[in-house]
């Protein structure tokens, strides 16, 4: 007995083609995330509105906040430090004792983390 397959050819060529594409997709929604996400770090970032003084600068934080293109993904981050090198941005992040957390990469983190759950299994649809 024989079997014959035609259009296998065709079929390969079709997979392959997904294959190299379905990468170039998820990049591109990874890129999309993570600059939705930096947005919306941004814009929970608080900013101090009083007069410039030690260890007070208005925009230090927002200025650091950081979007950067990693293999596979993203990362956001914000090294903001004190002049004193304390890390302030774990401080407004948490809160300490003289202030209330103000979490700012929480929430971008989170967003991140739903819209690549819905946003990744729809690349290979």
């Amino acid at each position: 007995m024989t079997v014959i397959w035609e259009g296998l050819d065709t079929w390969i060529n079709k997979v392959t083609t997904m294959k190299q594409r379905v990468p170039e997709q998820a990049q591109a929604i990874m890129e999309g995330i993570g600059a939705d996400a930096l947005e919306i770090m941004q814009s929970n970032t608080p900013v101090y509105s009083g007069p410039p003084e030690e260890d007070h600068h208005p925009g230090r934080l927002k200025e650091a906040d950081k979007l950067t293109q990693i293999e596979g993904g993203f990362e956001l981050s914000n090294a903001a430090k004190t002049d004193r090198g304390f890390p302030y941005n774990v401080a407004v992040e948490e809160g300490t004792k003289k202030m209330e957390a103000e979490p700012y990469l929480a929430p971008a983190a989170e967003f991140a983390r739903q819209a690549m759950a819905e946003r990744l299994p729809k690349a290979l649809e």
